[in-house]
């Protein structure tokens, strides 16, 4: 730009258009400045809320896992509580007496099975002792009630032998007195294995009254279907061999 002065001389002044006016220049810039602060705080705010909400989310999750925990212990407790209570009610007084905890009555409960599993063997040896006293030389109960019992009398040995129908198969008892040595069960095994295509699951032995008791449990497909009479008749023809 140029002009006269008084003394009508030309005067030039340089005008520098690289640095306009500093107040100018920040007038101009602040509406930017301002419109990126308040998108950065914007951004700002909705990562701290999504984080706040994630936050939340895992809170919420882990209340509900230890409210279901303890919605399920509670319930478990209450289980055991009833089956304990129903399991002492069928203990005689002599088995519980001075026992309180649940091991304890637990652990009597299993001496009670085996008392009372000791009686029935006692029961059936002392039922045969009175079957094989009768003059009969064979006995057969009436098949309608479920067991068979069949007796061999003779001079020189006394066997008795039952079928009783169990859980998914058969019980037998075998009885032998004087001549039990002679006695084989490994017939018994092949009619009830290959025969009648049992699956023998236990065969065990003891003594009561100088008499040797032999129980074997066998199961079947179909035990509804076993002829118990029949049976007992099979293994008795193959004892007496």
């Amino acid at each position: 730009m140029y002009f006269f002065n008084q003394g009508d001389e030309l005067v030039f002044q340089i005008q520098n258009f690289d640095n306009p006016n500093p107040e100018q220049q920040t007038i101009q810039q602040d509406p930017v400045m301002n419109r990126d602060s308040s998108c950065s705080r914007g951004r700002n705010k909705r990562h701290g809320k999504e984080v706040l909400s994630i936050g939340e989310d895992c809170k919420d999750d882990e209340r509900s896992k230890k409210i279901m925990h303890r919605e399920i212990e509670r319930q478990r407790r209450q289980d055991m509580g009833k089956l304990h209570v129903s399991l002492r009610s069928l203990l005689p007084l002599e088995f519980i007496k001075g026992k309180r905890s649940i091991s304890d009555h637990m652990e009597q409960a299993v001496n009670y099975i085996n008392h009372l599993q000791g009686e029935i063997r006692e029961l059936d040896v002392k039922k045969n002792n009175l079957i094989k006293s009768t003059p009969k030389k064979f006995f057969i109960d009436d098949p309608g009630k479920g067991t068979s019992d069949l007796c061999l009398l003779d001079d020189n040995n006394d066997i008795s032998v039952t079928v009783t129908p169990c859980f998914c198969g058969v019980e037998i008892i075998i009885t032998s007195g004087s001549m039990e040595e002679n006695l084989s069960l490994s017939g018994v095994m092949q009619v009830l294995i290959q025969e009648r295509q049992l699956n023998v699951t236990s065969c065990s032995s003891t003594r009561v009254n100088d008499q040797l008791v032999h129980i074997i449990r066998a199961e079947g497909y179909e035990p509804a279907f076993i002829d118990i009479c029949e049976l007992q008749q099979r293994l008795c023809g193959v004892i007496r061999g």
